[in-house]
């Protein structure tokens, strides 16, 4: 019954026989791919994780509908509402057991799934490792003033962070301290430099543009102004106020004037003004008697315009209307523009947005999430990996662990191990 609800065969079947692709558990590129398919909005079941779909081989085709990539078995994961938890748990059981189970028995992602460690971040336990990572915030410091401006005492505190573990894996002495120091906060929060100004995570696949976030140079920029600002306004003041008060005097000598005129004269005065009055008042009236009249008349020729292209659009000649129409709605949305009327063609810039690194990550990506390590503690992936960084960089610091003979052969040997291992891998 329940496999009924949850699996059903594309119209398009394939034989057992002809299974395209061919499985490769191990390359890495296929398992990104699969990972991107999962875009926002496509999968809502949060009891399972993108990243062990596609460590079976599932990649997503629409909401909440699973195929595998090999054999192209579907697999409907839409699950019930959570006001019924029994029905809601049984199915997410039946759920997790398709992944595994519901492939075609040809598949060879029935029995043979992508590493566990492709779905958590990477393991920092040998030099090699830790020089990776090193790099990778090399890359970043190399932004300089573009890379996003962050808080930094919080957020050394949250990971449980000291400059001893900067200066560990920050050795270059040349790089600026606060460019040396976010970096860093960067790499071991699982953001690392992607091509051109982004910063992603390359488990969950998220991606950020370096243009919509406040950067160091923003911060700079308006700590300047703000600063600017301060001593501005008492400049502009003093002016203002020796301005209004030459404004007043020049006012008080004038109606000094006024009052020492000849009482004698008001009166010829007085008929002067009023004919001057009268023929300024009999001046306006005809420009706005003309203007009134140009109005209307302009208003006469859009009328009969817009009668003449209604007829037209009823006759329906040779798409004639279908232009006209075209042109009268670029019209009116010129119109809207110029008179600074809200229209869909004039976008907003967005305000930029602080980054927060261990925020940006999606709600599944292991960086941020527990993880449960070989003695059962559990762990949030940025702190398994700064612990293991810690550990590596005070066993490096030990000068007589590094100088031993049998310290120096147990690392060739470690080295020799992986790439056998790796050479089987690729056969």
């Amino acid at each position: 019954m329940f496999n009924s609800l949850f699996r059903y065969r594309n119209e398009d079947k394939t034989s057992p026989d002809s299974i395209t692709p061919r499985t490769q558990p191990r390359n890495y590129e296929a398992f990104c791919s699969r990972v991107d398919s999962f875009r926002p909005g496509l999968w809502n079941v949060f009891e399972v994780s993108p990243l062990e779909c596609a460590r079976w081989g599932w990649h997503i085709i629409e909401k909440d509908i699973l195929q595998c990539i090999t054999c192209q078995e579907v697999v409907c994961a839409a699950l019930p509402n959570l006001v019924d938890r029994d029905a809601h748990e049984k199915f997410l059981t039946l759920l997790k057991d398709c992944l595994v189970n519901s492939h075609k028995t040809a598949c060879g992602w029935r029995h043979n799934p992508s590493p566990k460690e492709l779905t958590q971040p990477p393991s920092v336990t040998t030099v090699e490792q830790l020089h990776n990572m090193t790099n990778s915030a090399h890359s970043l410091a190399a932004l300089g003033s573009s890379l996003p401006q962050l808080d930094q005492h919080t957020l050394m505190s949250t990971m449980k962070m000291d400059s001893n573990l900067i200066n560990g894996m920050f050795t270059c002495s040349s790089t600026n301290e606060d460019a040396k120091t976010s970096s860093v906060l960067l790499v071991l929060s699982g953001w690392s430099r992607g091509e051109g100004a982004y910063l992603r995570c390359r488990i969950c696949r998220r991606i950020v543009g370096l243009w919509s976030v406040v950067t160091r140079a923003d911060e700079l920029t308006a700590g300047e102004a703000a600063a600017s600002s301060e001593t501005e306004p008492d400049l502009g003041e003093h002016l203002s106020s020796h301005t209004q008060s030459e404004e007043v005097a020049e006012e008080n000598k004038n109606i000094v004037k006024k009052t020492t005129i000849d009482n004698n004269d008001d009166d010829d005065d007085n008929d002067r003004l009023d004919s001057k009055w009268s023929n300024c008042l009999r001046g306006k009236r005809i420009i706005i008697e003309q203007g009134n009249k140009e109005g209307f008349s302009r208003q006469e020729e859009l009328d009969d315009n817009n009668t003449r292209k209604k007829r037209q659009r009823m006759s329906g000649n040779d798409g004639s209307d279908i232009n006209e129409a075209v042109e009268g709605s670029q019209e009116e949305s010129s119109l809207l523009i110029i008179g600074s009327s809200p229209s869909s063609q004039i976008k907003k810039l967005e305000e930029k947005r602080y980054f927060h690194p261990l925020e940006e990550h999606r709600h599944w990506c292991p960086w941020v999430i527990k993880i449960q390590l070989e003695n059962t503690v559990m762990k949030q992936g940025y702190e398994m990996v700064i612990d293991q960084i810690k550990e590596l960089i005070y066993l490096s610091n030990r000068k007589d662990l590094s100088s031993s003979e049998k310290y120096a052969k147990n690392v060739e040997g470690l080295r020799s191990i992986r790439s056998m291992l790796h050479d089987l891998s690729e056969a």
